[in-house]
């Protein structure tokens, strides 16, 4: 059979596809990955297929053995971000590569729940009206590596909100916990800021590393998420 020569891209609330089209204009986008999607994929249009969002909470998502059977096929399968990255973490063995920071916690173990890649979704838009955990996480790891917030901080915080269910962690939530962490107000809200949204800056560098992207990629991933 024929190899395609396209890269087939399953996106959702990781990061907006209007900035995923500037990175990788030469890819397919569809929706988040569901149970049998991938295994439908046409090996004479793609040759590539990068992993982000799939469904998590209200419906299946493709399996590992379903992620599998696809690189099987010869198609490369690059994972990062949400599902993805977790496919990625449970397939690195297996030639699936993955891409990004929530690899690497997931990975080296130092993240291991999943509902810290959900939250509750706008059903008429797809986007996240609450905050994803691993965001927060990881703006705690950053303003503590740059002396804003303590340590102990960080960890009473994350503790307090991994124990909220992924629909209630609004921006209200955040503060009233951030501040019973010790968290100063102007900290709490930095918590917050764009910058800290590893979902966007790791579904933006997955685009980067695709085989079919642009030399000017690298640089627009860096601003893919705004």
């Amino acid at each position: 059979m024929t190899q395609g020569t396209r890269p087939l891209v399953f996106l959702g609330p990781s990061l907006p596809e209007t900035a995923a089209r500037r990175i990788l204009p030469e890819a397919e986008y569809r929706p988040p990955a569901r149970r049998g999607d991938l295994d439908a994929v046409d090996r004479a249009a793609f040759d590539e297929v990068l992993l982000i969002d799939g469904v998590m909470v209200y419906d299946h998502p493709p399996s590992p053995s379903e992620v599998y059977r696809l690189m099987q096929r010869r198609v490369r399968v690059v994972g990062a971000a949400s599902l993805g990255a977790l496919r990625a973490v449970e397939l690195r063995k297996h030639g699936m590569e993955g891409v990004g920071w929530v690899v690497e916690n997931y990975g080296s173990g130092l993240v291991t729940a999943d509902d810290e890649l959900v939250a509750r979704l706008d059903p008429r838009t797809g986007r996240a009206v609450t905050l994803f955990l691993i965001n927060l996480r990881y703006a705690a790891v950053c303003l503590t590596e740059a002396g804003v917030l303590a340590a102990e901080q960080a960890d009473r915080f994350l503790t307090a909100m991994a124990a909220v269910h992924f629909e209630q962690r609004t921006g209200a939530e955040t503060r009233r916990l951030a501040s019973a962490a010790g968290i100063a107000p102007e900290a709490a809200d930095q918590l917050m800021e764009a910058r800290f949204d590893v979902k966007a800056l790791d579904a933006a560098r997955a685009l980067a590393g695709s085989r079919h992207a642009s030399p000017l990629a690298a640089g627009l991933a860096e601003v893919g998420q705004q």
